[in-house]
């Protein structure tokens, strides 16, 4: 049978049963991909909160280390007039 360019196999098409469409095609390991989906997702997910709060530790590190060097400065000026 010719098939044409987009067109689903045979083996592949809904069946029709009752009005409704039973898949042909084997989904019994779509719970499977869908775990595996989900704790992808959710490894990147710890990677992405890991990385985010090496980020603001970091900001808040840098922004300490300028305020008390901001301070030390003020009091300098404070104390040479």
């Amino acid at each position: 049978m010719e098939r044409f360019e987009g067109e689903t196999p045979e083996s592949e098409r809904a069946a029709d049963v009752g009005g409704w469409a039973a898949p042909t095609r084997p989904y019994g390991d779509v719970g499977d991909r869908v775990d595996r989906i989900l704790a992808a997702a959710e490894e990147a997910a710890e990677r992405t909160r890991a990385q985010g709060e090496a980020d603001a530790a970091e900001i808040r590190r840098r922004t300490e280390q300028e305020a008390e060097q901001e301070a030390e400065t003020r009091v300098r000026e404070s104390t040479a007039d």
